[in-house]
């Protein structure tokens, strides 16, 4: 490996305008905007009483990418609620911070819940705000269950039983005559009836407002018990083994009638007037309309979604789950996700694509989406799809591709078809498509090429031989096969992935995320930051150093760089650019250009952000009328080669092939073609051995390519 480093690269502020003499950008737009989604939030709880939905999201550690794979950082639960029927929702946390609110219940118009080592909290008449209703609860520590029957607030606490409060006076009371287990698990209320589950006794009942308890557990063989619910004089019960029993004489005989005998647990039971939901803890949701004598599966859209919440009420069946919010107005036949609100999405984005006015983000743990509205509103597309794990999308005249594994799409996302065998026993981390050809690297070091879209594949030298391993980016130009290893750096390949040697080795930083290209240039990104080579990877400059990046894309004539912030280079690297304006913790890993002017940038767990393309031209004097065309795939060729090119903006695109003598002997014309990569296929089994040259013009910019006919 040979590495030279170049002289300091000039980085010019765009909002300093350095150097530029024309106006800057009102500063009031000149920023990145958080669009409203994707928003497959993990959701832990649903509550509903009267008009009110409320909806609580999970405090969990949420993936970032990074050089092994993942980082965590903590995301803060948040608690929503809507007035119109999930249509729209406003933050309902003020106040209230609640990271783990075990229940909730209503006294009136109130919304009273519990905080753990906090108190009880109320929020009179649905405002927007909490307020404490008293921090002295007794072992408050333990807080586990609230209920409110004839405007009393009752609590349960592990341990030590229920207690009540008393308005008056201002204190709490301990309510145990006839409870004999304190190991209290769940509270429930039923018309003027306190129930309350325990882990080792069953369930209690009291009808004088906790004065007095009865064992009522009769049928229940199972006394561990995790909920109850209750309906139209319907009281259904959980335990802990995944067992659901029922009671329809206000508990005082129980009845089973689930039993998941699979997964041993249950997540979450709830009934209303036609049916009874049940949702087993590995995923899917299961539906008894005959007081639980038979169960249906429903829709299998849930069935790779964990259930962690169901709530029957007037507003239709609402089940929060680890991917979002669902709406059933049918009993559960058919289902619609449910956008949460227009703010901050907890959702790693690391691939990106668009399609006319369509952009698509590709999610790491939450699957595929959609958005025809400049980010407004999202929708999953995942019918077809079954993993929720993408690292790359990318577009090709009419058809969506994601990687892990190869999927993709001819009606933008509608419906999903498996691309053709997969390399057996491989973890696709990166691809790089031309055409039909298809190249792929796995995380186990071993590169797969098909030639026809997917149909058949043919494995390469494997890197791991080498020494590399993870590949996070492949790219084939001018030629040469690259790929880049997340342990050793930047492999190069003269005869298409046979044999294999190091270009760029891992002393300039480790984690190679990404690769493009650009007339003669090569680029590499990694950690540390980015690298060019002119002469085919035999050497490489430093251009970048010391900023991370995770993605590199070459539109028209600007090299777009995304990671810590956004950088633009127009001059093949030489000089760069970078966007003051950034958004938390600079986590950029993806981006597109949209056909409607935005740059849509994908981050580390922040979901999708967009920004003005115009904000990032008006200091650099960049033109908008450019085409970018790509080595012909293979180069040399003996009967078919693809010539690959890429569009900044929509325009008329001529192709004309000449021989030798410069007679045009091939053209293809286009009145219109929209923005991104497209491909012509040139058959040229009539045509005789020789160099022959291929001129591409689009919106007047001309770019011309020398290919190689060799037979």
């Amino acid at each position: 490996m040979n590495m030279r480093h170049s002289s300091r690269l000039a980085i010019r502020l765009i909002l300093l305008g350095i150097g530029i003499g024309c106006a800057l950008p009102n500063q009031a737009s000149a920023q990145w905007t958080q669009v409203k989604g994707p928003a497959a939030i993990s959701m832990s709880q649903v509550y509903a009483f009267g008009d009110n939905l409320y909806v609580r999201t999970d405090s969990y550690p949420l993936t970032r990418r990074d050089g092994f794979g993942f980082a965590y950082f903590l995301v803060e639960s948040h608690l929503y609620t809507s007035a119109d029927s999930g249509r729209t929702f406003r933050d309902f946390s003020f106040g209230a911070l609640a990271l783990d609110v075990p229940a909730f219940a209503h006294r009136g118009n109130d919304l009273l819940t519990i905080i753990p080592g906090a108190g009880v909290l109320y929020s009179y008449g649905g405002f927007l705000y909490w307020q404490i209703v008293d921090t002295l609860v007794p072992h408050r520590g333990g807080l586990n269950g609230i209920a409110s029957v004839r405007n009393k607030i009752f609590v349960s606490c592990n341990g030590y039983g229920i207690q009540r409060f008393n308005d008056t006076v201002g204190h709490w009371t301990l309510l145990d005559t006839g409870l004999t287990s304190k190991n209290i698990s769940v509270l429930s209320s039923y018309a003027d009836t306190l129930f309350a589950g325990t882990a080792d006794s069953g369930i209690y009942r009291s009808t004088d407002l906790g004065k007095h308890w009865v064992n009522t557990s009769v049928g229940l063989t199972d006394r561990n018990i995790y909920s109850i619910v209750s309906n139209n004089n319907i009281i259904l019960s959980m335990t802990r083994t995944g067992e659901v029993y029922c009671s329809t004489d206000n508990g005082n005989d129980w009845k089973l009638i689930f039993t998941d005998t699979l997964n041993h647990w249950i997540s979450s039971i709830a009934l209303d007037s036609a049916a009874i939901f049940v949702s087993p803890r590995k995923g899917g949701l299961f539906r008894s309309t005959d007081s639980g004598a038979t169960w249906v599966a429903l829709d299998a859209a849930l069935t790779r979604a964990k259930v962690n919440s169901i709530s029957a009420t007037k507003l239709g069946v609402i089940v929060a789950t680890d991917v979002g919010l669902f709406r059933s107005d049918d009993e559960g036949d058919n289902w619609s996700w449910v956008q949460i609100k227009n703010g901050v999405f907890y959702t790693s984005v690391f691939g990106m694509a668009v399609l006319g006015d369509t952009i698509f983000a590709g999610s790491y743990g939450n699957g595929v989406f959609r958005t025809t509205d400049q980010g407004n509103t999202w929708a999953p597309i995942d019918n077809g799809h079954d993993s929720n794990n993408i690292w790359t999308m990318e577009t090709d005249k009419d058809i969506v591709y994601t990687d892990y594994p190869l999927y993709k799409s001819t009606d933008r996302g509608d419906h999903w078809t498996y691309n053709g065998n997969a390399p057996i026993g491989a973890y696709p981390t990166s691809y790089f498509r031309l055409g039909d050809t298809v190249i792929v690297g796995t995380a186990n070091g071993n590169i797969f090429i098909s030639d026809d879209d997917g149909v058949s594949w043919s494995q390469k030298s494997s890197l791991a031989l080498a020494g590399g391993s993870n590949i996070y980016a492949v790219l084939y130009y001018n030629g040469i096969l690259y790929a880049s290893s997340r342990d050793d750096g930047i492999y190069r390949s003269t005869d298409f992935g046979n044999t294999w040697s190091l270009s760029l080795d891992r002393s300039v930083g480790d984690f190679f995320m990404a690769l493009t290209a650009h007339g003669n240039v090569v680029l590499a990104a990694n950690d540390k930051g980015i690298y060019r080579t002119t002469d085919e990877g035999v050497t490489w400059d430093t251009l970048l150093d010391y900023v991370s990046f995770e993605a590199l894309q070459v539109v028209g004539n600007i090299i777009f760089a995304a990671g810590d912030g956004i950088y633009i280079s127009t001059d093949d690297g030489a000089t760069w650019s970078v966007d003051q304006y950034k958004i938390q913790n600079n986590a950029f890993a993806s981006f597109v250009v949209g056909n409607d002017g935005f740059l849509y940038a994908g981050s580390n767990y922040l979901g999708v952000w967009r920004r003005p393309i115009p904000e990032l031209r008006v200091n650099m004097n960049i033109s908008a009328n450019e085409s970018n065309s790509e080595q012909n795939y293979p180069n040399p060729f003996s009967s078919r080669t693809t010539i690959g090119y890429t569009l900044e903006r929509g325009s008329p695109v001529s192709i004309v092939i000449y021989n030798a003598l410069g007679v045009d002997i091939f053209h293809h014309t286009a009145e219109y073609e929209s923005l991104g990569r497209h491909s012509v296929v040139w058959d040229a089994t009539a045509f005789a051995n020789g160099v022959y040259e291929c001129h591409i013009t689009a919106d007047g910019v001309n770019e011309s390519r020398k290919m190689i006919l060799r037979k």
